[in-house]
């Protein structure tokens, strides 16, 4: 089952986003489906979810993880 939920996010990820699914014309994948498959990969990877998202937003949130075309792209200390 699917749900709809409402984000905000960078206008520089979303227009990654969008690259990228016009990259992947032939799948004719959008946006959204793009999200799903990154989130399902991070919650199926073998990190202790809780600690390292806590570790990424204190370093968007300091300025440590670079927006997009600021530094290093997604660029980690």
């Amino acid at each position: 089952m699917k749900v709809k939920i409402g984000i905000s996010i960078e206008k520089d990820l979303s227009d990654k986003l969008e690259e990228l699914a016009q990259k992947m014309d032939e799948f004719k994948v959008s946006k959204s489906e793009l999200v799903e498959a990154i989130l399902a990969a991070y919650f199926k990877s073998a990190v202790e979810h809780k600690e390292k998202t806590k570790e990424l937003v204190v370093l968007r949130r300091s300025g440590k993880l670079c927006p997009l075309g600021q530094g290093a792209p997604g660029a980690l200390p």
